[in-house]
């Protein structure tokens, strides 16, 4: 879309809110008639005066109108911008204005009449909405609280007898044990499974490497990763490439050796760099006589199977109706897989480093010796691990989704929204769990739109690898940057004279 387009966009959504404000008007007033059971005048309301629709000279903005909305392009009106009728927006906005004002005027009869005052009498009072506070009145989640526990017991060599192992290779995405396709693969093969968490060389993080708060929370979800496989009988083999090779590869084939295992697990990644990472790992790996199998990742739809820029042009083009209508064809994603019931240990435990060696949860310590907590307002807001995920979820199918679904869900005083995302982004969450917990409770079109982002975002990266690095429209690659310090201070302070 070229600058013509989008500015007659963009005057054509400015125009529609101007007409918006003399309907809101019309509609207060329409409401009040409604409510006024004694049939006494209504208060007088303030008048709400109505814009009057911007009307551009041809020559400012008809200089491309082969794709330009029809609205915009009807020369009766003389060039005037109104808001088209078939707006999907604006019809929906005028469908509940609508229910909203039948529903008050089937509620006003049931109400008494006042019996001296000549006011009409007041609405219903609504519900309390949950405020945003700490889940535990300020408290820390006692999900931060739990041990580390020690690393499994290694011995030199296995039995000659013992089955040989398989190794689940978990990422930074994979801490959950329910829907978790290579564990539950590695789990039905019925060999003894080894999870190994190998701590990645920066090199291969694609510059993006893990810290701040995505590090510690990182830590503690390893560390209820391991409380959950110990309930199981197993236990998390903790290694850092730097130690083994210097890479992922290196250090997976050491522990193969190590344990005389000759299969691999993992779940597929869609960044660009970790699929470079993987199709590497996997050649690696089989030259040294080791299998290994990727499985499912924790998106809805596989970005080679959804492919929308190959089966439709319905739709504006990276829209999420774009990538909707691409994978209407395809089959739904299957339902969670359960978790296993136990995983069957190996005859000897590999070596392990405690999980504390790798520095995730690590705080800063100034130079008195006392430690910078920036991490507490973290604890206090959510819970980490698997279970505080699935307890999120649950709060939200049961209630919260449908505020969601309405407009309330931008408001930043009451918690209307899912505050899933950490949970999605380590894995403690898979997607498609969410979507058969939502499908099974409630309809949640908005937000079940807001999960197929998602799987877009992945499919954007897989299909543009540049995406991390440049733009996706190249002309913006020539946008100048400005390093005006002042100018940044008066943003900051929201004193640029700009609304």
């Amino acid at each position: 879309m070229d600058d013509d387009a989008l500015l007659e966009a963009a005057l054509l959504e400015s125009a529609a809110l101007h007409r918006e404000e003399a309907m809101l008007a019309a509609a207060i007033a329409e409401s009040q008639e409604c409510m006024n059971l004694n049939r006494t005048a209504p208060p007088e309301l303030p008048s709400v005066p109505a814009t009057p629709p911007t009307t551009l000279s041809p020559p400012s903005v008809r200089r491309n109108t082969r794709n330009a909305p029809a609205a915009v392009l009807d020369s009766s009106a003389g060039h005037t911008i109104r808001p088209a009728a078939s707006n999907p927006a604006r019809q929906r906005r005028l469908q509940q204005r609508e229910q909203q004002r039948e529903q008050q005027c089937r509620l006003a009869p049931t109400a008494a009449p006042p019996e001296s005052s000549g006011a009409p009498p007041k609405p219903p009072e609504r519900a309390p909405r949950p405020r945003l506070t700490a889940p535990l009145h300020g408290q820390e989640h006692p999900s931060w609280r739990l041990p580390e526990l020690l690393p499994p017991v290694a011995r030199a060599t296995p039995p000659p007898s013992a089955a040989p192992p398989v190794i689940v290779w978990l990422r930074a995405g994979d801490m959950r044990l329910t829907d978790n396709p290579a564990l539950h693969a590695a789990a039905e093969s019925g060999n003894p499974v080894i999870p190994v968490f190998i701590q990645p060389p920066r090199c291969e993080e694609g510059g993006w490497p893990l810290a701040g708060a995505a590090a510690y929370w990182l830590h503690h979800s390893l560390v209820a990763l391991q409380h959950s496989l110990s309930r199981l009988g197993s236990a998390v083999v903790v290694r850092r490439a730097a130690d083994c090779g210097g890479s992922s590869a290196a250090a997976l084939a050491a522990l193969a050796a190590e344990s005389g295992s000759r299969r691999v697990y993992y779940n597929a990644s869609f960044e660009p760099w970790l699929v470079r990472r993987d199709e590497a790992l996997e050649q690696e790996l089989a030259s040294q006589g080791v299998r290994a199998k990727r499985c499912a990742g924790n998106v809805l739809y596989h970005p080679e199977d959804a492919r929308p820029d190959e089966r439709t042009a319905a739709h504006g083009f990276g829209s999420v109706g774009f990538f909707l209508a691409a994978v209407a064809t395809l089959p739904p994603p299957p339902p969670p897989l359960p978790p296993p019931r136990r995983l069957k240990p190996p005859a000897a435990w590999p070596h392990s480093l405690p999980l504390s060696e790798l520095g995730y949860g690590r705080l800063p310590v100034r130079p008195d010796g006392t430690v910078e907590d920036w991490a507490a307002g973290i604890r206090r807001s959510w819970a980490v691990g698997e279970i505080g995920a699935q307890r999120a979820l649950e709060a939200f199918v049961s209630g919260g989704i449908q505020r969601f679904e309405g407009r309330e869900r931008f408001r930043a005083d009451q918690a209307n929204t899912a505050a899933i995302s950490p949970h999605l982004r380590f894995g403690e969450l898979s997607a498609r769990a969410v979507l058969h917990s939502v499908r099974e409770r409630a309809s949640a079109p908005t937000f079940l739109r807001r999960l197929a982002w998602r799987d877009l975002a992945y499919w954007a990266l897989w299909r543009f690898p540049h995406l991390p690095s440049r733009p996706f429209r190249p002309w913006f690659e020539a946008q100048a940057w400005s390093s005006d310090q002042p100018a940044l201070e008066a943003w900051q302070a929201g004193a640029t004279g700009f609304p």
